[in-house]
C-alpha cells in the first residue's frame, strides 16, 4: 500500500496539501492531470494505453469511436404509437443493444408490431441482437418512449 502524494513546494510555515490523484490497479496512487485524466466514463482507453475523450453531437448521441478493430456508434429514437425501425442499417455491424429510457417499448420483426403482440422492454432494460443479414426489428409504444441503441460491429 502507498500513501498519497503531498506537494513538493509548499507555502513556507504551511503543511504540505495533497495532489489530485487516485488510485490505479496495482495499489498506487498517481497524479492526476490533463495527460493522465481520472479514469470516468467519458474517456476511452485505447490500445495503445491512450486514453480519448468521448466525443457527442449538439444532439447528444455520441459519435463513432475506433477502439482498436472495434467501431460503435450510439443514437437515440422516439418510439410512438406506430411502428418504427429500429434496426436501421446495420450492413456492417455485428451487435446491436437497445435500451429503453422510460416506460415500455414492444419489438417484432414486422412492421405489424402492436402493443398486444409485441415483445415488451422495460425501462433500464437492454436487448442484444446479435446481427445477420436479414434482421430487422421493428419498435411501437403506447405513449411517446425513448430508447438508445449501440450498434458495434
Amino acid at each position: 500500500m502507498t500513501r498519497l502524494l503531498r506537494e513538493s513546494n509548499p507555502i513556507p510555515g504551511e503543511i504540505p496539501g495533497f495532489l489530485p490523484q487516485h488510485e490505479d490497479a496495482s495499489g498506487s496512487f498517481v497524479v492526476t492531470g490533463e495527460r493522465n485524466p481520472l479514469p470516468i466514463s467519458n474517456y476511452l482507453l485505447t490500445n495503445s494505453g491512450i486514453y480519448v475523450p468521448a466525443r457527442g453531437t449538439n444532439e447528444g448521441a455520441q459519435k463513432s469511436q475506433s477502439i482498436g478493430a472495434n467501431t460503435f456508434n450510439v443514437r437515440t429514437l422516439s418510439v410512438n404509437t406506430s411502428p418504427i425501425e429500429i434496426t436501421g442499417s446495420l450492413s456492417d455491424k455485428r451487435k446491436m443493444l437497445v435500451r429503453v429510457v422510460d416506460g415500455i417499448v414492444y419489438i417484432g420483426p414486422q412492421n405489424t408490431v402492436t402493443v398486444n403482440n409485441g415483445f415488451p422492454i422495460l425501462a433500464g432494460e437492454t436487448v442484444v441482437f446479435e446481427i445477420s443479414s436479414n434482421l430487422r426489428v421493428f419498435g411501437i409504444a403506447a405513449t411517446h418512449q425513448i430508447i438508445k441503441i449501440m450498434e458495434m460491429d
